[in-house]
C-alpha cells in the first residue's frame, strides 16, 4: 500500500513537471520589409530548437509602434501555435542605438546654431532699418537739433 502511494505521487509530480509552461524569451532577425505609402510590412524570422511541451515565447526587440492587430506567427508543421498577445513592456529601459544618438545630437546642434543665425539675422535687418531711418530723421534741413532728437524713439537692439 505505501508503495503504490509513493509510485502514485511520483506519477503525478511527473505529469505536473510535465505540464508546466515554459517561458523563453526569443530575438528575431529582420528578413524582408515592403514600405507602402500608408505604412510598412516587416517580416521578422527568428530559428530555434524546442522540446516537447508547451511554452510562451517573447519576442524581444519589435518596436513598440507597430499595429498590434497587425501582428501574425508562424510555425513549421510539428508546432502549433495556440495564441498570440501583443504586450510593451514600459518598465524596460530601451538603450538607443549609438548612430542614432549621435545624429540626435547632430540635430540639436544644428538647430542651436540655425536659431542663432537666425538671431544675428534679425539683429542686423534692424540695425540695417535703423540707419535707413536715419535719413527721415536728419530731414530736408542741413542739419538736426538736440530737442528734435529727443523726441524721436530710441532702438535698442540686444542679442
Amino acid at each position: 500500500m505505501k508503495k503504490s502511494i509513493i509510485f502514485i505521487t511520483l506519477l503525478l509530480t511527473v505529469f505536473l513537471l510535465k505540464a508546466q509552461v515554459i517561458n523563453k524569451e526569443v530575438t528575431s532577425k529582420v528578413k524582408d520589409v515592403t514600405i507602402y505609402m500608408n505604412g510598412a510590412q516587416i517580416t521578422q524570422v527568428a530559428d530555434l530548437s524546442l522540446d516537447r511541451g508547451e511554452y510562451n515565447l517573447v519576442f524581444t526587440g519589435i518596436s513598440p509602434s507597430i499595429n498590434q492587430k497587425s501582428v501574425q506567427v508562424t510555425a513549421n508543421n510539428d508546432v502549433k501555435v495556440t495564441s498570440v498577445t501583443y504586450s510593451i513592456d514600459y518598465l524596460e529601459v530601451k538603450s538607443e542605438n549609438i548612430a542614432i544618438q549621435t545624429l540626435k545630437d547632430t540635430l540639436k546642434l544644428l538647430k542651436k546654431k540655425i536659431t542663432s543665425i537666425e538671431n544675428e539675422l534679425s539683429v542686423l535687418v534692424n540695425e540695417k532699418d535703423l540707419i535707413l531711418k536715419n535719413d527721415d530723421i536728419k530731414g530736408q534741413s542741413n542739419g538736426i537739433q538736440v530737442t528734435e532728437l529727443q523726441k524721436k524713439p530710441i532702438f535698442i537692439i540686444s542679442v
